[in-house]
């Protein structure tokens, strides 16, 4: 009989353990102090003159910020950045170099939310509005002529 308790009484534990692992809740980081999520973020010195604000979209899942394209003649050399973060969270730098190369239209580069010692990083994407050359067919009409 004694062995037989043994047995029971492994396969109770077994069980309750195998319960308490695979139970439903989530570990909960809503609360915690540390969080280093964008929740929404702008350029505060865009444009030709460096007074315009640009909004850039954040996507939380792909780590990925894309703004607006920005005017050629933009100063992109020392980009400033404000974003809605938690309260201690900043970024790691004040301002970020997006000075884009000649025959090149986009920079892409990270940024890094730092919270305590969390980090996360972003991948920030900033376009040219760059013009498009060659024929301008907007105002013109399409004729279309049979041959007889």
């Amino acid at each position: 009989m004694k062995s037989i308790n043994k047995y029971i009484n492994l396969l109770f534990i077994l069980f309750v353990a195998l319960f308490v692992s695979c139970s439903e809740e989530k570990y909960d980081t809503s609360n915690s102090p540390d969080l280093t999520i964008i929740k929404s973020i702008k350029i505060v010195n865009g444009g030709v003159t460096g007074t315009e604000t640009i909004i850039g979209a954040v996507d939380e899942r792909t780590k990925e910020i894309t703004f607006p394209e920005v005017h050629m003649d933009s100063d992109l050399s020392k980009v400033q950045f404000e974003a809605e973060m938690p309260e201690r969270a900043t970024l790691d730098s004040a301002t970020y170099d997006f000075s884009i190369p000649e025959g090149d239209a986009e920079r892409k580069r990270t940024i890094a939310v730092v919270n305590g010692s969390r980090k996360r990083e972003y991948f920030v994407t900033i376009k040219l509005d760059v013009p498009v050359l060659g024929a301008d067919f907007s105002d013109t009409k399409a004729i279309i002529r049979r041959r007889l």
